[in-house]
């Protein structure tokens, strides 16, 4: 081999040298590259974390505008042609528990007016001879009819009463007192105690207002009557009710319970601008309590649970944990969510079909399971059935990538409280739904949207003692509401 000398030598080591250099250079630069490289990775994962979050802040943005758009302007109507909302034909009644009611036959006789059960004049209306022709008539026979009306009098006003009573009075010598053949009111004119009643009756029953209430007894009993002696009714017949309240109270603590809430404003001194119900779970019970001008708070769930060792059935409000023995979570709420879920337009077709396939399988479980319980009342069989239902719970709550976020909330929410959806199973006098506790609600709610409320702390006291009897006595007996209740203020 030749020898390497001079400036073959020289270059030679000079490139070597050069070489050198790029090679360090080449690995501080591959360094600076895989920073950048870990870096950019980070960036892309930051990037793909936030579009996700965006993603799902969308999600439920529009959900929500969807369900500001229902508040605002109502639901739209459904559309015939629509196939993908199964619902566009239920019948649901107030004693449906979300299922579809079968139509009811109704017979020609159930289109007329039933013959009145109290006759109080009888009219004989003859005719002898043809009114165009005056031949006498034959073949004569009685058809009967009646009239029901209400009686007026000659000014055309319905029948009132205005009583004149002069009353005698004495001084007694051994008591050294005025005596009177009855309590003499300080007032010349009073009222009597059925205009009371209605007044009462109006009121609540049929949720008028006091302005209502004046212009019906002012135009039908020819009877006027103040705001301020409509509120001193309303406080007299509170007072008068206390006994019945403590009743009913003591007949609830004896019964599996509803129990719900909804808005109650109460503008001056009031606690809060809610209003509480607890209501019996049995088929006969009509027994109720309300509690108005209330905060949304614990301690109201408290007070209306009282002594009850029984069942409390309720939807899944965070007030209402850890205060029953036994507690049962309605069904009929996570069904609600399902439905809208799966009706909302504001979803990718892959997440909407994934809501449509959850609310369908969670509604025919809801119906099987409450045709379940209303036919088979054996213990035994009931908890034979148990470990199926929850297992189908279990695959119907079970989350999937498909699923918005707002699905995979409710999920976990069943999920969580899973073993109180099937106390049902354990109790034949429970329901799966607090359907009744909602349909006594529902009451109280169209009184606070003609009325708005309560305008003090006093007046919503008031008005919870007249809602819980009288509420619970018109329930029981319509027909002899008036008389009952006359029973018991008189």
């Amino acid at each position: 081999m030749k020898k390497l000398e001079g400036k073959e030598l020289y270059r030679r080591l000079q490139e070597a040298k050069n070489f050198k250099k790029m090679y360090l250079a080449a690995i501080e630069r591959e360094k600076t590259l895989k920073g950048k490289m870990v870096n950019l990775e980070l960036e892309s994962a930051k990037l793909k974390k936030m579009v996700l979050q965006q993603k799902e802040l969308i999600e439920k943005q529009a959900l929500l505008i969807e369900e500001l758009q229902k508040i605002v302007f109502g639901k739209a109507k459904k559309n015939k042609k629509d196939k993908n909302h199964n619902d566009k034909n239920d019948r649901t009644g107030p004693k449906s528990n979300g299922t579809k009611l079968p139509r009811q036959e109704r017979s020609a006789s159930s289109y007329k007016r039933p013959i009145p059960d109290h006759v109080t004049d009888t009219k004989y209306l003859s005719i002898d001879v043809c009114p165009d022709c005056q031949h006498p008539l034959t073949r004569k026979r009685t058809v009967e009819r009646y009239i029901e009306d209400v009686f007026l009098e000659e000014k055309g006003h319905f029948l009132n009463k205005a009583e004149k009573r002069i009353i005698e009075t004495g001084w007694c010598k051994t008591c050294k007192r005025q005596k009177s053949a009855e309590p003499i009111n300080g007032s010349r004119v009073i009222l009597g105690p059925n205009i009371k009643i209605m007044t009462v009756y109006l009121s609540v029953v049929m949720r008028l207002t006091y302005e209502q209430v004046k212009n019906i007894t002012r135009d039908i009993y020819h009877i006027k009557l103040s705001d301020g002696e409509i509120e001193n009714i309303l406080q007299e017949h509170a007072n008068r009710l206390i006994g019945e309240i403590n009743q009913i109270k003591k007949r609830l603590e004896s019964q599996p319970c509803h129990y719900d809430e909804t808005g109650w404003k109460t503008n001056k001194g009031g606690k809060g601008n809610y209003g509480w119900i607890a209501t019996g779970a049995k088929i006969s019970s009509t027994d109720t309590i309300f509690l108005l001008g209330r905060s949304r708070g614990k301690a109201n769930a408290i007070e209306l649970r009282g002594k009850n060792e029984c069942v409390g059935i309720t939807d899944d409000y965070a007030a209402y944990d850890n205060i029953f023995k036994e507690h049962a979570l309605c069904w009929a709420h996570p069904n609600r969510k399902f439905r809208e879920l799966a009706q909302s337009k504001a979803l990718t077709k892959r997440k909407h079909d994934a809501c449509m396939k959850t609310y369908k399988k969670f509604q025919e479980l809801y119906k099987e399971a409450n045709e379940f319980a209303k036919t088979t009342k054996n213990i035994e069989e009931r908890l034979a059935r148990k470990e199926e239902f929850m297992e189908r719970f279990d695959e119907i709550t079970e989350k999937s990538k498909s699923d918005p976020i707002k699905l995979k909330t409710y999920k976990e929410s069943l999920r969580k409280n899973r073993a109180k959806y099937f106390t049902f199973l354990s109790h034949p006098d429970v329901p799966l739904d607090n359907n009744n506790g909602e349909r006594k609600l529902r009451h109280l709610v169209l009184k606070r949207k003609i009325s708005f409320g309560s305008k003090t702390k006093k007046g919503a006291e008031i008005m919870e003692k007249l809602f819980s009897v009288v509420l619970s006595w018109w329930w029981k007996d319509p027909e002899n509401f008036i008389s009952n209740y006359r029973r018991l203020v008189a």
